[in-house]
């Protein structure tokens, strides 16, 4: 997490990026069951997360409710993997 810091700085200025503290963190698959599922796992272990990343093949117009906000799902061909 030493590079927590560089990124928890940046706020919301990432499109699609919910910055807080902690790890930094994409699901591919967000919408479906696994994601879902890995979702709640965060959720009920209280991890820390920077940012999260939800990704989706059809990500049109979705959201993930996670830690009180709405994060939009973005697609998965689009994806800038040095973002996590």
């Amino acid at each position: 997490m030493s590079n927590c810091n560089q990124f928890c700085s940046l706020g919301n200025k990432m499109r699609g990026v919910t910055v807080l503290s902690g790890y930094r963190i994409a699901i591919v698959g967000a919408t479906g069951l696994v994601g879902q599922t890995i979702l709640q796992v965060l959720r009920d272990h209280s991890v820390p997360v920077a940012v999260l990343v939800p990704l989706a093949r059809e990500s049109q117009e979705r959201v993930v409710r996670f830690q009180g906000r709405d994060i939009p799902v973005e697609p998965l061909q689009d994806m800038d993997w040095n973002r996590v």
